[in-house]
């Protein structure tokens, strides 16, 4: 019992080393957190109509559809990073189907 327990634990981290390799969970977080600090940006920008895109001399509709497309913006650049990610990442089905089968 105790060579299994002594076995599991560097097994495990194997395990999770080999994951955040293939997952790039920190670039993932790092992206998100851009994309996020991107989007509050954005919110303070119109709140305080600051910036070109925003600025005092434009009417309230032009202002608002100038908001409206960068976020839009923002998070079609961020779902192209996504997928382009995806599509880099070999075996990224296969590897989730046999994560969903362990669970079960």
């Amino acid at each position: 019992m105790l060579t299994i327990l002594v076995a599991l634990f560097p097994m495990l981290a194997a395990v999770l080393s080999g994951l955040s390799g293939v997952l790039h969970w920190k670039e993932d977080y790092t992206r998100f957190a851009l994309t996020c600090e991107a989007l509050k940006s954005e919110k303070i920008k119109y709140l305080t109509r600051t910036g070109l895109d925003y600025a005092a001399s434009l009417s309230d509709e032009q202002v608002l559809n100038n908001f409206v497309t960068n976020i839009e913006d923002h998070t079609r650049k961020e779902s192209q990073k996504w997928r382009t990610l995806i599509n880099k990442t070999p075996g990224i089905d296969s590897l989730l189907e046999e994560l969903d089968r362990i669970k079960s």
